[in-house]
């Protein structure tokens, strides 16, 4: 498997459900419809990477809930991805820029077959997902993609210091390149004006991480890792004195997936995700990945939106062996 389709596997992995236009609906059998409206809702927030039972409905418990007690899931996410390592006496270099933005309506009565639990183990945040499909009136679920207006960057290593995400049509396109956007210790700044119908401003000054050198777990040539799923699966690195470590584990198919975030302070030089988590990804039964990489992150809420930015760096393999991500064969 090339560098390339490597990296664009893991990158839909990770992407939002995906449809054409920007709305997503799921039309039921009687062609009923929940699509979003476009307009921004009133209503407290609510993470469907951090809610038990129904995304779309959380206050759902067994019973179904009032109209006032029924609320609007807001989620935006910006990352800004950096990185340059040496294969031979080659320098390589990649950045890429990339934010999604999206609302879920209440829905007309309960949904069905689709929610999101997350449980904390030592370190790591667990997060299981079903789609939901169908409401109980026979309507349909909708995901709103929207934006916070045109997103200015600076402190970054391209175009003279600043760079700008447009509003598209997941919320932003994606910039992408061979070519470093950032460096370590730089300080980023991002910030947003605001969609009257969409998502607040917002803005954030960040500290840029820098590489680590992963030593275990050791990648193939194919750029797999293979581990026991019934065992911690251990993981070190050298360098990056400052911020913290991130391991990602993530396995999807289609409405289910598994992710697992795994946060270590860089200075420690390692950790590990527990067998609990690598049981969730297998369960799955799709494809897994794993990724090493720095992170510098801040999570807002702001009216009702809940925001994560990040600035990450992926972590490099000993002696020039590219980048530390690729498939994890669980067996």
């Amino acid at each position: 498997m090339t560098r390339a389709s490597l990296f664009a596997l893991l990158v839909a992995t990770a992407a939002p459900l995906a449809c054409t236009s920007g709305t997503m609906t799921t039309t039921t059998a009687d062609g009923g419809s929940n699509a979003g409206t476009g307009q921004s809702g009133d209503g407290a927030s609510e993470d469907p990477g951090t809610t038990d039972g129904d995304p779309t409905d959380p206050a759902s418990d067994g019973e179904q809930p009032s109209e006032e007690t029924k609320k609007e899931t807001k989620v935006g996410t910006i990352t800004l991805t950096s990185t340059a390592y040496t294969i031979g006496t080659t320098t390589v270099e990649q950045g890429m820029a990339t934010g999604t933005f999206y609302r879920v309506p209440p829905v007309k009565g309960t949904s069905s077959g689709g929610g999101c639990s997350t449980q904390t183990i030592g370190t790591c945040e667990v997060t299981e997902c079903t789609m939901a499909t169908a409401t109980s009136d026979g309507g349909t679920v909708a995901i709103d993609y929207t934006d916070a207006g045109r997103v200015t960057i600076t402190g970054v290593d391209v175009n003279d210091g600043s760079m700008t995400l447009t509003p598209g049509g997941y919320g932003y396109q994606t910039v992408s390149g061979s070519v470093a956007l950032f460096s370590a210790g730089a300080t980023i700044h991002m910030s947003a004006p605001g969609n009257p119908n969409g998502a607040p401003a917002w803005g954030s000054t960040m500290t840029a991480p820098g590489s680590v050198n992963v030593t275990k777990p050791l990648f193939d040539a194919q750029s797999s890792v293979a581990a026991s799923a019934n065992a911690d699966l251990a993981v070190s690195w050298t360098g990056g004195a400052g911020g913290n470590v991130l391991v990602s584990v993530a396995s999807a198919i289609q409405g289910k997936s598994s992710q697992t975030r795994c946060v270590f302070p860089a200075a420690s030089g390692k950790g590990s995700v527990p067998k609990a988590a690598l049981g969730s990804a297998a369960s799955v039964g799709g494809q897994t990945t794993l990724m090493v990489m720095s992170e510098s992150r801040d999570v807002q809420s702001i009216d009702g939106w809940n925001i994560t930015l990040s600035l990450q760096s992926y972590g490099v393999r000993p002696q020039g062996g590219g980048l530390a991500l690729g498939i994890l064969k669980l067996q």
